[in-house]
């Protein structure tokens, strides 16, 4: 269990390493990690008998797309401001996200690895396929919205895992991203913030209601019940998939402590009234 930790650490140096570019560190914040999608990953790779080189290539290239991708979604998230200097961050953070994909790019090129370009390449345009589908709001209802969603969060490891010929991840993987999805899109809401999600969901739920009769309130605990449904569908499905395959000590303990969290945080919030 330890090796696995190292090695997941080691690997997340690299990433960073690889990431820090002084002009741009100068403007805009250090572009964050996932851990459990990293977590993920080193499980697909740990099943195969791929050399420790090409392990390491896999993992630190894949994670390279997914922080292009996260990065570039900051800018789609994040408020407009006039000013110039709002401004300025904007566009460094799209360049930001232009750079760290010619990363993952210059890696798999530098060993001649074809395939595995071509693999993320199509993971990339399914992700930005979904992602018009979510903020366009055009999705055709909350299921497919959901859908969208888990695979906006776990198309590239779930391209790899294809790639590898390691199915059995897929599943967990999924369900994994979309839960910790759900919960953050969740927490933005409660603290009366911007998402995508409930944004996304509140048109569903207009659209397939022949009348809107509530409250601010009311309809906000609609819309959180609805989250929570599906949250709830979510840990159904990481439960089942952790009874049925031999996943890793250090990948189970995570989803443990993943699963714990989430009860302990909503009973509380329910105690506070």
């Amino acid at each position: 269990m330890n090796n696995s930790y190292n090695d997941i650490e080691q690997i997340k140096t690299t990433i960073e390493t690889q990431l820090k570019h002084p002009y741009l560190m100068k403007f805009i914040e250090q572009p964050v990690i996932d851990n459990d999608k990293l977590m993920l990953l080193h499980e697909v790779l740990d099943d195969t008998k791929s050399s420790v080189a090409m392990k390491r290539d896999y993992m630190v290239s894949t994670m390279l797309v997914q922080v292009a991708l996260d990065t570039h979604e900051q800018v789609l998230t994040s408020s407009l401001h006039n000013n110039d200097e709002a401004m300025k961050s904007r566009q460094l953070t799209v360049l930001a996200g232009v750079y760290y994909s010619t990363l993952y790019y210059h890696l798999l090129a530098k060993i001649g690895d074809v395939p595995m370009i071509r693999n993320l390449a199509k993971g990339i345009r399914e992700i930005n396929e979904h992602k018009i589908s979510v903020y366009q709001k055009d999705s055709g209802g909350i299921e497919n919205l959901i859908n969208s969603i888990r695979e906006i969060e776990s198309s590239l490891i779930q391209k790899t895992a294809d790639f590898l010929k390691v199915p059995h991840i897929k599943k967990l993987a999924a369900e994994m991203c979309l839960y910790k999805r759900l919960k953050s899109e969740r927490e933005l809401f409660i603290k009366q913030r911007f998402s995508i999600l409930f944004d996304a969901i509140k048109k569903e739920v207009v659209n397939g209601e022949s009348s809107i009769a509530r409250n601010i309130d009311e309809q906000r605990k609609h819309l959180l019940n609805i989250c929570d449904y599906y949250i709830e569908q979510t840990q159904l499905q990481i439960e089942k998939q952790l009874e049925q395959f031999g996943f890793s000590e250090v990948l189970r303990t995570r989803i443990n402590e993943m699963l714990f969290h989430y009860q302990y945080v909503k009973e509380k919030v329910v105690e506070e009234g």
